[in-house]
């Protein structure tokens, strides 16, 4: 019996934490990053934070205005300005092995010249509100046509909302 539970947990874990494959993940990213038409038609340039996952798509994203730089191009960026920089970060969520959320976070950057130390930076992440947990865009895997499709992300009702409701 305890070699059946033992086996049963391992292969249940196995399914619980599979990895999406990177390609899917990567369209998902270029997916979420084209649908942000706000960004795209807002006046001036649009710079986004490269990581492991944006280093792989910045060339596939397409539009002009959105700028994929690292954090020390981000800094030199600040400095020259002369005043803080808003850059967005993208991140992804894996809710489970059909599902998963691409998330934008606004991400604010200050720097300045010192004398002794070079240059100094300050990297502020913005709040995400109030609301709980909503994200950007929420993908779901349909397996009977083997493809990611966007689905819209319902918040669920708290223990007052429900009750209102009865």
């Amino acid at each position: 019996m305890r070699a059946f539970i033992t086996i049963f947990i391992l292969t249940a874990s196995h399914g619980l934490f599979a990895q999406i494959e990177q390609p899917d993940l990567d369209s998902l990213y270029v997916r979420t990053i084209r649908s942000q038409i706000g960004l795209a038609i807002s006046s001036g340039h649009k710079y986004f934070e490269v990581t492991p996952n944006t280093e792989r798509i910045k060339d596939h994203v397409g539009i002009a205005v959105f700028k994929f730089l690292s954090d020390s191009e981000l800094i030199d960026k600040a400095i020259k300005e002369k005043r803080p920089i808003t850059i967005y970060r993208v991140v992804h969520k894996i809710i489970s092995t059909d599902t998963v959320d691409v998330n934008f976070g606004e991400v604010t950057v200050t720097a300045k010249r010192t004398i002794l130390l070079g240059k100094k930076a300050n990297f502020a992440v913005g709040c995400g509100g109030t609301n709980g947990y909503i994200p950007n865009k929420r993908f779901v895997y349909y397996s009977t046509d083997e493809e990611w499709k966007e689905v819209e992300f319902v918040k669920p009702l708290n223990y007052r909302e429900r009750l209102k409701q009865n």
